[in-house]
């Protein structure tokens, strides 16, 4: 069995303990939870498979073992009708992303963040916000 001890960085309480039997599970779980912003420790191996595939059912195990982790980052904005902010997952961020984004060259919306989890600005890591 392979266990998956996950945690907020810096944080010393463990949100979720997932085991797994097959080491590839345990990898493309592992491997999510760290794109999603948590820190994780692992027992009985040393290195995840970094190209891992999530399939459906384990993330699934993820979901219900932590909820946040499907919409793990906090999109911000102002704009003349005041400020507004969605939870959003990568994918969605991506998406209403670039919308803000156009609205921002038109000059219709300012001060654009995207924050993650653990409140580290994470802005200039989706492609919607790179020139």
């Amino acid at each position: 069995m392979f266990n998956l001890f996950i945690h907020r960085p810096n944080s010393l309480g463990t949100l979720a303990l997932i085991s797994q039997p097959s080491a590839y599970d345990a990898s493309a779980i592992a491997n999510a939870a760290v794109d999603a912003g948590y820190a994780v420790e692992a027992d009985l191996w040393s290195a995840t498979v970094p190209d891992a595939m999530l399939r459906p059912e384990m993330y699934k195990v993820l979901v219900e073992a932590i909820p946040d982790i499907e919409r793990p980052f906090t999109l911000r904005w102002d704009a003349s009708y005041g400020s507004r902010s969605r939870r959003l997952s990568w994918r969605e961020v991506e998406r209403v992303g670039h919308l803000v984004s156009q609205l921002a060259d038109k000059g219709e919306v300012w001060d654009i963040a995207v924050v993650d989890l653990q409140g580290e600005d994470v802005t200039f890591e989706f492609a919607c916000f790179q020139d």
